[in-house]
């Protein structure tokens, strides 16, 4: 690792402290320290048990989740004299795998749930923007009148413009992880991974909703 990727993400975190929580200032710079850590690619890569190493890639995804949410609230306790930013990230990394590893294995004892005209995997959404299954169309819809809030109250690295809503909106409309990454200058695991996990969580909802 060099000194510029150092003195750059320790330049961040500082100033990241400066403002306070909740303010546009302190979500753009802790996003632009996340996407350089990411981008680092020196974030370290804790261990799993084997029966969930098919799992390694979701459990990875939701740990850099509570990593970066932890980042945005508790940025005031880094200490540049006591670590670098990378070494304190890992360490906050490796502490929250093993709640990322508890939170699959819940996600697998629990009832497979999934929407019986909407699967998870990306080569079974709309075929193209300009073909939409009526399905489809009717969760859009469902998306668009987002009934108190509840489609956008779920942010990604607690950034409000990035919700639920938009992220859900622009997948079941035919655009590809990485179309929607580079657009929001958000990895494709952290996209992937927070749109599965809160699809489960609203597939009772938008099962209901089919029915009407």
């Amino acid at each position: 690792m060099t000194d510029t990727l150092d003195e750059k993400l320790q330049h961040l975190a500082i100033a990241a402290q400066q403002f306070p929580l909740g303010t546009p200032e302190r979500q753009r710079t802790v996003h632009q320290l996340l996407v350089h850590l990411q981008a680092s690619k020196k974030l370290c890569r804790p261990s799993c048990p084997r029966q969930l190493l098919g799992s390694y890639y979701e459990i990875y995804a939701i740990a850099l989740q509570n990593l970066f949410k932890y980042l945005y609230k508790r940025i005031e306790a880094y200490d540049p004299e006591k670590a670098t930013v990378l070494q304190w990230s890992n360490f906050l990394l490796t502490r929250r795998f093993p709640d990322a590893i508890r939170e699959i294995q819940g996600m697998k004892d629990a009832q497979n749930v999934r929407l019986d005209k909407i699967d998870l995997e990306p080569d079974l959404q709309a075929n193209s923007r300009n073909s939409i299954a009526p399905e489809v169309k009717k969760i859009l819809n469902f998306l668009k009148e987002n009934p108190d809030g509840i489609f956008t109250k779920l942010c990604v690295n607690e950034l409000p413009n990035v919700h639920f809503q938009l992220i859900a909106t622009q997948f079941l409309s035919g655009y590809k992880w990485h179309e929607i990454s580079q657009q929001l200058n958000i990895p494709v695991s952290t996209l992937s991974s927070f749109y599965q996990r809160n699809l489960k969580r609203f597939a009772p909802l938008f099962k209901e909703y089919l029915l009407l």
